[in-house]
Parts: structure tokens; sequence; C-alpha cells
């Protein structure tokens, strides 16, 4: 797998993050107009300003988001050609959960605007925290497939690079039933 598949997930992450951009830039763009609102005193206004841009985000996200999705598996192999057929599956999955992410950009800029920076922190912290277990367990798993791959070149383990076919047993049993 290796660098393919990294080349593979770049590509799905690409796709997936295409849809975000539009709510990503103007989430930012809204710290402004949220701060005046609330500096003013207007704190009723900014609370529904961002109800009705959360409602927009999702009119946009969710339909951005979905339609790539729905077209990956042609825009795939067209853009990127069609070894990297293989990144449809991933940018499919991360096409969805990207959705949700492209509604929540003006959930900064309304934290920010009321001072809540302790929150804006603590959600930080909280991503960083994930981000580092995230990369602790992708650590594991190489040191996993390193073990694996010098037990197999020491004469001591199965070679990890085979591949078995999934339904193996299945066919093995169908073929015994006469099927």
């Amino acid at each position: 797998q290796g660098p393919s598949a990294v080349a593979q997930y770049s590509v799905a992450l690409t796709i997936a993050q295409l849809a975000a951009q539009p709510t990503t830039l103007l989430g930012a763009a809204l710290l402004p107009h949220f701060a005046e609102l609330v500096a003013t005193g207007h704190s009723a206004a900014a609370r529904e300003t961002f109800r009705a841009v959360t409602r927009v985000f999702a009119l946009v996200a969710f339909p951005l988001c979905f339609g790539l999705a729905a077209l990956a598996p042609v825009l795939v192999p067209l853009v990127f050609g069609r070894s990297f057929a293989g990144a449809v599956p991933p940018s499919l999955v991360l096409s969805g959960f990207t959705s949700f992410a492209a509604v929540v950009p003006a959930t900064g800029a309304i934290l920010y605007a009321h001072g809540e920076t302790r929150v804006v922190a603590a959600l930080s912290l909280s991503t960083g925290i994930a981000a580092v277990v995230g990369f602790a367990l992708l650590t594991l798993q190489g040191l996993s497939e390193l073990i694996k791959r010098i037990a197999f070149l020491t004469g001591h383990g199965p070679d990890p690079m085979l591949r078995v076919d999934p339904l193996a047993a299945e066919k093995e049993l169908a073929k015994d039933l006469g099927h």
C-alpha cells in the first residue's frame, strides 16, 4: 500500500474538501459582522443571524458534499486518472462527514464575537489531543506492519502483502455443496 494509499487518500480528501470551501471562506468573513452586532448590544440579532447563516450553510454544504460524493465515481478517474479509482470509496465517506463539518464555520465567529475564547480554546485543545491520539494510533499501525514484514523476511511469518480472497471460505463451501 504505502505511497499509493497516501496518494489515494490525498485525492479523496481533496474531493471532500472542495465542497466545504464556500462555507469555510464565508465563515471566516462573518467574524467582523458578528463582533459589530455584539459590541453594539444586538446579541439577539447576532443569534438570529447565526441561525440563518447556519441554515444557509447547510443548504449549500449538504448538496455540494453529497453531490460531489455522487459524482466521485466519474470525477475521480476523469480528473485524476483511472489509477486513482481507489480514491472513490474514501471520498464517499469523507464527503459525508465533511458535509457536517462544512456547516460549523460560523460557530467560531459567533463564539469569538461573544468573547468565548475559552470555549474556542477548549475545542482547539480537544482537536489537538484527537490529532495526537490519531498519530499515535497510526504509529502503532506502522509498527505492526513493520513487524509483519520483518517476520516474513526472517521466515517467521506469512507474506503480509499476499492478498487473500475474503470470500474464499464461502466459495469453498459453495463448491462443496455443488453450487
